[in-house]
């Protein structure tokens, strides 16, 4: 596994460069002090986790993230408390999590191993129990597992296929037999429960890092689903209960 660490402050980059990482399973470690190096590195580096400063000159964390949301790695921000509130923020923009200056290496350490097991984890099936042997339904399917997070749109997806909105609309209809919004939330009520069973994040923590802000409509498509409120199905740890993706879109 690869660590990137991106922070404008020598002594706390150097600081990190020390920490243990090779005891969570981080292989290569590498530092820039800069937000745009930073981009430049990972397209050549491929690391799975960045470390990054949220208030940088240049490059922000946050404005970091946004230019990695379509990327595979996992983002955490090293906040303080000025800033406390931006990290909170940036969760919508994908950020994995944000930890609190100053911190210990031992919690750093803790969040990076967490940030690690949600990369390596084979990630629940996403294919529609159709024939999505369309090359165009199969980017669709990736596309909204990879960003459902995001502010993803019928638009934003149709920028990203080079195909019309309508046309996309219908052939998402066509393949599948159901809207693009519905297979969108149930992405996001899928993963919502993965959270909600693996970890300790509140509510309204995971609305936002599925791409909800409202924590009601959250609420509600859930219970549609799994016939139980968030509270309750985090309690209850149903570790047995897996429903497969065209039954999570049946039950919306």
């Amino acid at each position: 596994m690869k660590l990137l660490i991106v922070d404008d402050e020598k002594i706390i980059r150097e600081g990190l460069l020390k920490i243990d990482w090779q005891s969570v399973g981080i292989t290569e470690v590498k530092a820039t002090d800069n937000g745009m190096e930073a981009l430049r590195i990972i397209n050549e580096y491929n690391p799975q986790v960045v470390l990054a400063d949220i208030q940088m000159s240049g490059l922000t964390g946050i404005e970091l993230a946004k230019e990695l949301i379509h990327k595979s790695c996992k983002v955490i921000l090293l906040s303080g408390y000025g800033t406390f509130s931006y990290a909170q923020a940036a969760v919508r923009y994908g950020v994995f999590d944000y930890i609190l200056k100053p911190s210990s290496p031992e919690e750093i350490l803790n969040v990076v191993s967490r940030c690690l097991e949600d990369v390596i984890e084979e990630p629940e099936e996403l294919s529609i129990s159709y024939d999505i042997s369309n090359n165009e339904m199969t980017k669709i399917i990736k596309y909204l597992g990879t960003n459902y997070m995001a502010d993803v749109s019928l638009q934003s997806l149709s920028e990203y296929i080079h195909l019309s909105p309508s046309y996309l609309s219908k052939l998402i209809k066509k393949e599948t037999g159901y809207n693009f919004t519905r297979i969108l939330s149930s992405i996001r009520m899928m993963k919502a429960a993965e959270l909600l069973k693996k970890t300790e994040l509140k509510i309204y923590i995971i609305c936002q890092r599925v791409g909800i802000n409202d924590q009601r409509y959250f609420s509600q498509q859930f219970f549609k689903i799994y016939g139980k409120t968030p509270m309750e199905y985090r309690k209850e740890n149903q570790k047995t209960e897996k429903k497969g993706m065209i039954n999570i879109i049946k039950g919306i």
